[in-house]
């Protein structure tokens, strides 16, 4: 299963899940289980189905719409071939996170097989856009009702088995600063915005953090790319930075954009004249979830059952379980197959044993809470 949704190419962007979407539910089909198709775009299809009935109704969610594909050549198998080799599956999306939806419909057919008849509702939404902040997909399924009635969800995100109730968000922000252009050979005439850049940019590394998460850590702040001047005897009248500010449970973007209003006061400060903004460009909030949230009991239960290792760890990155959280209002669990260190990168894998372990625990999980424990 996995396999064949690896073989169904949904790079994003561009983004086009109709693909994937197809695979997916020829799979759910296959259990019996109706299918509905939500395309709030052209292309940007997610596909909602599910599995009993009943007053508990437990949420899965899981994106198959995956990064591009820079580098073919380098990968040592054709990243949509989905080529299996020493015990693991090669290809984009394999890990991040066709895996962790492989491994929820596999659990949802080993339950029927062992004739479990659930005590209330699981719903699979499998669904598109992740990779580009999820609007049209988890946020679009959040605004539009299709979450309502969810009691818990479970995200099937690449953890490697370890338990995930809480994650940072994040701050994309650019800072502009402002010169006057004048001739190469007479700087003293101009105002060098790329100059006085450098002195905002001493003042960003300056910034200390008050708060601090038990399990997140600090906050982190990254400089990811700059860009000023327009030649090199030219005295630079613009320069611009693009920030990454990952930010913690209860941080605001207000917030944030004060801390980086200090900064520029100190460098004006320290470079009186300097002229300097700042623009948010996007933002993800962090979420958490409580930790006596029943499926981190299930969830361990199910690990330890089958002695799958495992531990509770913060997710430094953002998921669709924000939106689930925040707009929602649903506890959330972040856990599934693979290792998000191998996310994104050339050469993508996710071990088989993964695969066939968290299916195990899933089954276990679902179990549970559709007959209440």
């Amino acid at each position: 299963m996995c396999r064949d949704l690896v073989r169904a190419p949904s790079e994003n962007p561009p983004g086009d899940e109709r693909e994937v979407a197809e695979v997916a539910q020829r799979w759910l089909g296959r259990l019996g289980l109706a299918t509905e198709r939500v395309e709030p775009k052209p292309g940007r299809v997610s596909v909602l189905s599910s599995w009993g009935s009943g007053d508990r109704t437990l949420l899965f969610n899981g994106h198959y719409d995956v990064v591009p594909v820079s580098d073919p050549e380098h990968w040592p198998f054709p990243p949509f071939g989905a080529a299996v080799d020493d015990g693991k599956i090669f290809g984009r999306g394999t890990c991040d996170m066709k895996a962790g939806i492989a491994s929820a419909i596999a659990a949802v057919a080993t339950l029927q097989r062992a004739g479990i008849d659930p005590d209330g509702r699981l719903l699979l939404h499998l669904v598109a856009d992740e990779e580009t902040l999820g609007v049209w997909g988890t946020r679009h399924l959040v605004e539009a009702g299709y979450c309502d009635g969810a009691t818990e969800a479970l995200v099937g995100e690449p953890t490697s088995m370890n338990l995930v109730t809480s994650e940072r968000g994040a701050v994309w922000l650019r800072i502009f600063t402002e010169g006057s252009s004048a001739h190469g050979s007479t700087p003293q005439l101009g105002v060098n915005a790329i100059e006085h850049m450098a002195r905002v940019v001493e003042a960003v590394r300056g910034i200390r953090f008050r708060k601090l998460h038990d399990v997140l850590g600090a906050p982190t702040v990254n400089i990811g790319t700059i860009r000023g001047g327009h030649k090199v005897n030219m005295v630079p009248d613009h320069c611009e930075i693009e920030i990454d500010r990952r930010t913690l449970p209860g941080e605001s973007t207000d917030e944030i954009v004060a801390e980086f209003e200090a900064a520029l006061d100190r460098a004006r400060e320290a470079e009186p004249g300097l002229r300097a903004r700042i623009e948010v460009d996007d933002t993800a909030e962090a979420a958490e979830t409580p930790p006596e949230t029943s499926m981190v009991g299930l969830l361990a239960q199910g690990r330890d059952a089958f002695g799958v290792d495992g531990s509770e760890v913060g997710y430094m990155g953002a998921t669709d379980a924000r939106y689930l959280i925040n707009q929602g209002h649903i506890p959330s669990v972040i856990f599934g197959p693979g290792d998000i260190m191998l996310a994104h990168t050339t050469g993508e894998y996710v071990e088989i044993d993964s695969l066939v372990a968290c299916t195990k625990v899933y089954a276990y999980a679902f179990a549970g809470y559709l007959a209440g424990h």
